[in-house]
């Protein structure tokens, strides 16, 4: 395990977040069942959850559409939405965004079972805020794979702060 990895292993464990109802980001601002805007919020803490419980690791592929303008200099973040408990995760995003560019982010974090959705956002900041990702791919601890596309058909993030949600 290198450095990069146990700081970002750290991070992903400190942001375990756990809700008892089910919500959707979309343009504008709601609250998740805490009260709590998803776009700012990083923690609710579990108490049953520890540093230790950070100790499996997921694989996320992110795709960026061919299409002309579909890269971003954006800040953007992803929420992954587990089975285990209602729980989630949400963190930035680091890499290149890029028409037709493939990104892999490997992160250890506590379990939160198979992933039943994903949200990517943006804050629509930067030179091409506009993005389209293609699609996401994610592959849980016990090797599932799950592909989110059909969701992501058109681009985010062009007129200020946007996401996108899918579903399985």
């Amino acid at each position: 395990m290198n450095k990069k990895t146990i700081i970002m292993s750290a991070i992903f464990a400190s942001t375990l977040l756990a809700t008892t109802s089910s919500f959707s980001f979309a343009s504008g601002v709601q609250e998740d069942s805490y009260g709590l805007n998803p776009s700012t919020s990083t923690s609710v803490s579990d108490p049953t959850l520890s540093v230790e419980a950070a100790n499996v690791k997921y694989h996320i592929v992110i795709k960026t559409s061919q299409l002309k303008d579909s890269g971003t200099d954006s800040k953007l973040t992803i929420t992954i939405f587990g089975t285990k408990n209602n729980a989630y995760q949400k963190f930035n995003l680091s890499g290149a965004f890029e028409r037709g560019s493939t990104d892999i982010l490997d992160v250890n974090i506590a379990d939160i079972g198979s992933i039943r959705k994903v949200t990517l956002a943006t804050d629509g900041s930067g030179n091409k805020p506009g993005w389209r990702p293609e699609y996401v791919e994610i592959t849980s601890p016990n090797g599932t794979d799950v592909r989110f596309s059909q969701d992501f058909n058109r681009f985010i993030g062009s007129g200020g702060p946007d996401s996108i949600t899918a579903t399985k």
